[in-house]
């Protein structure tokens, strides 16, 4: 008999609960104190660069002394970057943001950046927003026209790893770089290419940004070791807009290359890298959580300019200096290797 009472008082509720219109339904509001701190993601969790700058953040965030509710949000851009995606997240951020009263929005790289630009003021009260992950064309492109925004800067400068490619062989004529054709590709590939001319106008650079995949991988199988490297930039998707997961790729090169893959983000390494003076999204991400700090504590994110300063760090794969037998010597004395 209980157990038929249990049944039916269970039923009377889902009824009760789909049968009130949505706009009459209550929900639990959050009346806590603390200052809630949106992290807006532009990628998917499972992307190095995506989950570097996030824990970043959250392990800046962990230790400071106030009361702070952290929201983490991911957008998916790579895989999904349409029209449609963006307007199913709108009113997904509607809906579930409605009642939390976000103070402070940190994105990490363009897509969440332009999207929390264009949406805070229906969506998260106009609040102010720390930016990561954004280069200076970003920066440029995206932010003209809005105040409350300020962030990190992803300075892009390969000049350092090209000088540690030509010590390693001086003989280096040819650079083939690997990027993609969405905005952040290429703008990444074009200010990788002007810092090569600016270094040495007398290099070739031959861009791979149009080739299918399989195609690519041929030609990394016939370069002329003797005046080649590859420099990987932002690749997610080959010239047939098919999406390539960047571990899977960087790892299937490395293995048929006939020349070194250098990179410009740390988390190519163990994936088949020699490595390089690389970005550091965790670097990235702390920055990014103590200029919201800042916030928290009072200043005027309009009174902070954005932060330039180096997020890299030298690091190189040592069973690929084994492999492409590069003496020690050749590399930077304050290197790191893994």
């Amino acid at each position: 008999k209980r157990r038929k009472q249990l049944i039916v008082a269970v039923i009377v509720m889902i009824v009760f609960h789909v049968s009130v219109p949505l706009s009459q339904r209550v929900y639990a509001v959050e009346e806590s104190t603390s200052t809630k701190i949106l992290v807006l993601n532009s990628y998917s969790q499972d992307f190095a660069w995506t989950y570097e700058q996030t824990d970043g953040i959250m392990d800046k965030i962990k230790d400071y002394k106030a009361n702070i509710s952290l929201f983490i949000e991911y957008m998916d851009y790579k895989n999904y970057p349409t029209k449609e995606n963006l307007d199913y997240l709108y009113n997904y951020y509607k809906f579930k943001y409605q009642d939390k009263n976000i103070d402070i929005i940190i994105t990490t790289d363009d897509a969440s950046l332009q999207f929390a630009l264009e949406n805070r003021a229906e969506l998260f009260s106009d609040v102010p927003i720390i930016f990561s992950g954004v280069n200076q064309e970003g920066v440029d492109t995206i932010t003209v026209g809005y105040d409350r925004v300020t962030g990190v800067l992803e300075v892009i400068d390969p000049t350092e790893t090209i000088q540690i490619a030509r010590n390693v062989n001086p003989s280096l004529r040819n650079i083939y770089l690997l990027y993609d054709n969405s905005e952040s590709g290429l703008s990444t590939g074009s200010i990788v290419a002007n810092k090569i001319r600016e270094y040495d106008s007398n290099i070739n650079i031959i861009s791979w940004n149009n080739l299918a995949y399989e195609e690519v991988k041929q030609k990394a199988k016939e370069l002329n070791i003797k005046d080649s490297i590859i420099l990987v930039c932002t690749y997610f998707s080959d010239g047939d807009n098919k999406i390539i997961k960047m571990d899977e790729m960087t790892r299937e090169i490395s293995a048929i290359s006939t020349v070194p893959l250098y990179y410009l983000y740390d988390f190519g390494l163990n994936y088949g890298t020699i490595g390089g003076s690389l970005q550091s999204g965790r670097i990235q991400g702390e920055n990014a959580a103590a200029m919201a700090l800042r916030i928290v504590e009072g200043e005027d994110p309009n009174d902070m300019p954005i932060f330039i300063t180096d997020t890299t760090r030298t690091v190189f794969d040592y069973n690929q200096i084994l492999r492409f037998d590069i003496p020690l010597k050749a590399l930077p004395r304050n290197s790191e290797f893994i």
